[in-house]
């Protein structure tokens, strides 16, 4: 697999992340728009005993959709909505093309910018059709969703609120990661250190065109370790050679961070950032294995308001992986079944405080 992954294979799962919620019950009914030629269908669901105050877009991150499906993850994204309508907000969400019964074929690479477009294709169409809650909109989004929703809310400048659950900054996230996981899966910290310099290693020889002999050469202890095997693959020849082109033939170029030393995944998101006008309020979990959720939290802390008058609100909850679900070391591989696929306390009245100091919801 690619040395350096993109942000889908660096943020898998994210669909999964509903919590349990209440008996409150709603009213559901299908929903539909054209994107880009194919029909994208999904739901939207009402307060069964009020008119909706708001309506909340669900934004996922990386991976395969079936919102109307019935896996555990679909019986979350329902329980999760349940929880918005019972504060009296209707919630939309719909599969991504090839997933459910929408149209078309999925693409894992799908671009930030095409998924926020898709977004606001949703949007109008709710808006054209009047749906209940439509004329006060808000996004809820977690993981890569956290670039999308900026570029949503720089297009649309009339949406409300946003949450931000395991957000992230504009830099990729591999070293941390694997920095997470190695630690977690017992590995001492001079033995860490020294894949990752390996990782570094291969990196900057994949990057420089070096051949494939050279790279294996480099890297040769980081590809014998079980989690960076399981986690990513490793190479053949024919497929480093076709990355490596692929790579040097890129009409972006990377970018490193001067200060971080990591890759800049979205260059310019600091600026699409502060644009953002609306309240913002930032979940994260301690335990993130995924994601830097410190540098993501500090992120959001120094860029959100500086140019308009939006106001970040951030909580982080002990013992939440990446997810929000309960965990006890919130590894990438920790089966959250043995906690009942829980979410962690105080995460669905964090969101339910907020909305209330803001909205009076």
């Amino acid at each position: 697999m690619k040395m350096l992954p993109s942000s889908i294979s660096l943020l898998f799962f994210i669909l999964c992340h509903i919590p349990s919620a209440g008996q409150h019950q709603s009213k559901s009914s299908s929903f539909s728009f054209i994107f880009e030629d194919f029909n994208y269908r999904g739901f939207v669901d009402h307060p069964a005993d009020q008119k909706a105050n708001a309506l909340v877009l669900l934004i996922p991150g990386s991976g395969k959709t079936d919102f109307m499906g019935s896996g555990p993850w679909a019986e979350w994204y329902r329980k999760l909505s349940n929880h918005f309508t019972g504060l009296g907000l209707a919630v939309c969400a719909w599969d991504k093309a090839g997933c459910g019964k929408s149209d078309g074929q999925f693409d894992p690479q799908q671009s930030v910018q095409s998924s926020a477009t898709e977004a606001l294709a949703a949007i109008e169409e709710l808006r054209r059709q009047k749906i209940e809650g439509s004329d006060r909109i808000g996004l809820w989004g977690i993981s890569r969703a956290g670039w999308i929703c900026p570029l949503i809310l720089q297009a649309d400048t009339s949406i409300v609120f946003w949450i931000s659950v395991s957000g992230v900054d504009s830099l990729e996230n591999t070293d941390y990661l694997l920095r997470s996981n190695l630690l977690i899966e017992g590995r001492s910290e001079a033995k860490v250190e020294a894949l990752l310099a390996e990782r570094q290693e291969g990196f900057r020889l994949f990057a420089s065109g070096a051949p494939f002999e050279a790279y294996t050469n480099a890297t040769q202890n980081l590809q014998k370790d079980p989690f960076y095997t399981k986690m990513y693959g490793s190479f053949t020849k024919t497929s480093y050679e076709q990355e490596q082109g692929a790579f040097r033939n890129s009409k972006e170029k990377m970018k490193i961070d001067e200060t971080s030393g990591r890759l800049i995944f979205f260059p310019g998101f600091r600026k699409v950032v502060r644009s953002i006008s609306c309240p913002v309020l930032a979940v994260f979990g301690k335990k993130d294995a995924q994601i830097d959720w410190r540098a993501a939290r500090q992120f959001y802390q120094e860029n959100i308001g500086q140019e308009s008058k939006a106001t970040i609100d951030v909580v982080t909850l002990p013992d939440c992986n990446h997810l929000l679900m309960k965990c006890k070391t919130g590894g990438y591989f920790e089966d959250p079944s043995q906690f009942n696929f829980a979410v962690c306390d105080g995460y669905y009245e964090a969101m339910a405080d907020w909305l209330r100091k803001q909205f009076n919801f």
